[in-house]
């Protein structure tokens, strides 16, 4: 093998350099190791898959002297370590290059948990004011609740609640809940609501278009709070609206119905002027 061939003998026949001998530099094929060849060895060198130094546009004449042979031996050796070396360094370089955009990434990364957590810490925060205001609200209702059957019972019974907290207030409820018992009251009120509402206006501006609509009124089931829906029929074309109303609390909303809205079980005619709005037929 070239690696075991000393620096004064041909690579190819073992045989020593005379003083003056042109020596020509070959690579091995596999290794790329630099070796000497006598003139007499060429083509051998050739054969075995060795490519000579004339291949890559040098031609290498060495003087034969075995000193210097030895410290050309030595200098090749050491350039290919030096390259081998210079490789390593590039790869431990470019390794370190991608652990570097590693770690941006992972502190770009790090830095936008960060701020997730605290957007949900603030929306925890949120959540739980809301839900504490929620509760206190429901403790009062249900208070209220406690409170109006106790002076139910009491009518039913024929005589007075025991210790009212706030009669006047009772009283009120009272009237309220008798009020929304009352359907044609509930759309009548319903009808007035709806006349105060954004809506109203775009009823107005498709019965100048369309013509005078078709009303129809009617409360929807018995729950709390009651709902009244409010049906314009322009030809084959329905517009219904839904009247949410809770007496007791003096609110009142207007919205569209939706596609499944519950139908009343029974409605009353209703009429539209562009003068007095939504009414109830007489």
């Amino acid at each position: 093998m070239p690696s075991t061939t000393r620096a004064h003998e041909c690579a190819i026949c073992r045989r020593s350099f005379l003083a003056g001998e042109t020596v020509r530099l070959f690579r091995d094929h596999p290794s790329r190791a630099a070796v000497k060849v006598c003139e007499l060895c060429p083509a051998t060198a050739e054969a075995r898959g060795w490519l000579p130094a004339e291949k890559t546009g040098r031609r290498l004449r060495m003087p034969a002297d075995p000193a210097r042979l030895e410290l050309a031996e030595r200098r090749d050796a050491l350039v290919e370590r030096l390259t081998v070396q210079l490789e390593t360094v590039e790869e431990e370089l470019e390794q370190a290059r991608g652990v570097r955009e590693e770690a941006e990434a992972a502190r770009t990364a790090l830095a936008a948990a960060h701020s997730e957590i605290e957007r949900l810490t603030t929306r925890l925060t949120t959540a739980r004011s809301e839900l504490e205001t929620a509760l206190a609200a429901r403790r009062q209702d249900a208070e209220e609740k406690m409170q109006l059957k106790a002076a139910l019972s009491a009518v039913e019974d024929g005589s007075r609640p025991a210790a009212p907290i706030d009669g006047s207030e009772l009283d009120r409820v009272l009237r309220a809940r008798e009020r929304e018992g009352d359907e044609v009251e509930l759309m009548g009120i319903a009808a007035r609501a709806f006349n105060r509402s954004p809506h109203a206006e775009r009823v107005r501006e498709m019965a100048a278009r369309q013509g005078r609509p078709k009303v129809s009124l009617g409360v929807v089931g018995v729950a709390l709070p009651r709902r009244v829906l409010v049906t314009f029929t322009y030809g084959d074309e329905r517009k219904p609206f839904v009247v949410t109303l809770d007496l007791v609390a003096r609110t009142a909303s207007v919205a569209r119905a939706a596609a499944d809205e519950q139908a009343p079980l029974s409605e009353l005619p209703g009429r539209w002027s562009p003068e007095g709005g939504l009414e109830l037929a007489d």
